[in-house]
């Protein structure tokens, strides 16, 4: 009988430690929020405009989503009509669904900017990068692409600033934070973008991360660089992540 009783006490302390471990990963899923991805499109040919799309899955209700964004560089902003919406609403269908359909939807809206240029990735702050919610994302860039070439340092910094209230986020204790983003060349240093309201699509940002930074396929310098900021909101299980994409050249 002792030994049945010492082996009951083990078990029990080992259910114990189970459980702990159980209720750990519960909570981390609970105040899991929906981290979307992107995937970059490009350029129009003149360079004026950028395409990337965004998708993921809801976590609230597992419906998978997909949207086309396109932004006018020289204001930072999305073109008038734009994003193009794919919400799925049933667990039955995949992200790979809303993708489709979401292309689908924006394909001839795409053609009419021109959208045709490729890009590619300067810097790409993935989620397993133990920097990724760093405000700041520092890079390299040759002048020219050739064995000689001389290196320029970069760098982004993302600043929250405080906007007051929005409409749908008085419930939550932190108020709404807008980005001001600054660019950093070698010794130089300038405000590229700065929030002066927030648009609904954001709706109650807390934070942002500089994620990645884009050039068009063929260019040899950062001149048409476009930097994809994380923005980080009130979910429903936790911080929910979106992307917005900012030109970090001034264009006017």
């Amino acid at each position: 009988m002792r030994h049945a009783l010492s082996f009951s006490r083990g078990a029990m302390k080992l259910l114990c430690c189970v459980g702990a471990i159980l209720s750990i990963a519960f909570s981390s899923m609970a105040f899991a929020g929906d981290r979307s991805q992107f995937e970059v499109i490009g350029y129009s040919q003149d360079k004026s405009y950028f395409a990337f799309e965004e998708f993921g899955v809801i976590e609230a209700s597992g419906h998978p989503y997909a949207s086309m964004h396109l932004v006018d560089l020289t204001s930072n902003k999305p073109v008038k009509g734009w994003p193009y919406n794919v919400h799925l609403e049933s667990e039955t269908h995949s992200v790979s669904d809303a993708r489709r359909q979401a292309a689908a939807l924006a394909k001839s809206a795409l053609n009419q900017y021109d959208i045709s240029l490729s890009a590619r990735a300067i810097i790409y702050r993935a989620d397993g990068d133990d920097d990724a919610q760093s405000q700041s994302l520092q890079f390299s860039s040759m002048a020219h692409f050739t064995m000689s070439s001389t290196w320029r340092h970069h760098e982004l910094i993302a600043k929250g600033i405080p906007m007051g209230t929005a409409s749908g986020c008085e419930d939550f204790e932190q108020g709404p934070v807008g980005v001001q983003l600054i660019y950093s060349y070698d010794d130089s240093q300038r405000m590229v973008y700065v929030d002066d309201k927030l648009p609904r699509s954001r709706h109650c940002p807390l934070s942002y991360n500089p994620t990645a930074v884009y050039i068009p396929f063929e260019a040899e310098n950062i001149v048409d660089g476009v930097a994809l900021i994380s923005v980080w909101s009130q979910g429903f299980e936790g911080p929910d992540r979106r992307f917005i994409a900012i030109s970090i050249t001034n264009k006017e």
